[in-house]
Parts: C-alpha cells; structure tokens; sequence
C-alpha cells in the first residue's frame, strides 16, 4: 500500500468516524478515543468549522507519522525475523548433513 493511499484513507476514515460517532449516543467508545486522540498529540486539527475540522489538520499529521514510524518497526521486525529463520535452516541443515556422515 502506497503512502499517499494510506494517508487518503486514514484522513477519510477518521472524518467518517468523528462524525458519525464522535459525541454520539451508544458510541462513547468513539469520543473516548478522539479525546485521547488529541490529548496524546496536543492537537485541535484546523480552524474549520464542524467536528470533521476540529479533527483534521495536525491531529491526521500526527496520526501518519506514527502509523508510519510503526509500519518502519514492524517491517525491520518482520525482516529480523526471516534472517533468523533462514540462519536456522542453514544451521538444521548443516547439523543434518554432519549427522548422516558420521552414520556413514
């Protein structure tokens, strides 16, 4: 998935979300974590009017730098893990192979 698509759909789904849930009966859980959203980053979004606005700006900014820095993590994670796993085949195999000389 490309950045740009990436930062498109969470700048949609986030307006989606804050405004068809954010103060909302039943979906307190929604305010919660808009609440949170903008404590943890210190953001307000734009000057817009309307809650899609209050949300927008610098929050999404924010929000897409940490998605970012966490994809960069898991795929550094995911790569360390295949290196130990092709390390452990090479290593199986080489004990494999002195194995079955010594039964020679």
């Amino acid at each position: 998935m490309s950045t740009q698509r990436l930062n498109a759909e969470l700048k949609e789904n986030l307006k989606d979300t804050v405004t068809k849930g954010y103060h909302q009966p039943g979906q307190e859980g929604v305010s919660s974590a808009v609440d949170k959203l903008q404590q943890e980053f210190h953001c307000c979004g734009s000057n817009s009017s309307g809650l899609a606005g209050q949300v927008g700006g610098s929050c999404i900014t924010k929000l897409e730098t940490l998605v970012q820095e966490h994809l960069r993590i898991s795929a550094a994670m995911g790569l360390g893990i295949a290196c130990v796993q092709v390390f452990g085949v090479l290593f199986t195999s080489c004990q494999y192979k002195s194995l079955k000389l010594e039964r020679c």
